[in-house]
């Protein structure tokens, strides 16, 4: 019997233990998550808005090779322009030029297949903008890839930031 005992104090043990880890992980996620709000708020309410959009647009099929291209385009951006996104200087977006609300996308750009188009933005308006063509040429050398994915990045940001 006292085995019995000790083997059932062993289990309610683990598993009160249990609870309060995930009970603690859970907490700490809710202020992670809390904090991102509030800090994404405080760039709102600065009136911040982007002075570099990078748009990926992609279709509803996408390749191996859309999905490369997605893919080191976020990481290029992360690498080198982490401060700038944070900040609400730079931004990201991944849009599929196939619904309806993003088809003017293709005209705007004269878009002739899925690509990266980088948008200088100025007070909210877009005052120029270049289509980073050469992602397909790159799409299987990442190293090349992510350097001219910065390197276009960086000219356009340098002249938002005269």
């Amino acid at each position: 019997m006292n085995i019995k005992k000790i083997v059932t104090s062993c289990l309610l043990i683990f598993v009160f233990g249990s609870i309060l880890i995930m009970v603690t992980r859970e907490i700490k996620n809710k202020k992670a998550v809390s904090s991102n709000y509030k800090s994404d708020r405080l760039v709102t309410e600065k009136n911040i808005s982007p002075r570099i959009i990078v748009y990926y647009f992609y279709g509803k099929r996408r390749c191996s090779t859309c999905l490369k291209i997605e893919k080191y385009t976020k990481d290029a951006l992360e690498k080198k322009f982490s401060k700038e996104m944070k900040a609400g200087i730079l931004k990201f977006d991944a849009l599929n030029i196939e619904d309806n609300k993003n088809e003017h996308f293709v005209s705007d750009y004269k878009l002739e297949t899925r690509t990266v188009v980088v948008s200088q933005q100025k007070d909210g308006t877009e005052i120029n903008w270049k289509n980073l063509s050469k992602v397909w040429t790159f799409a299987n050398d990442k190293t090349a890839f992510i350097d001219y994915i910065q390197v276009e990045v960086s000219k356009l940001m340098d002249v938002a930031n005269e």
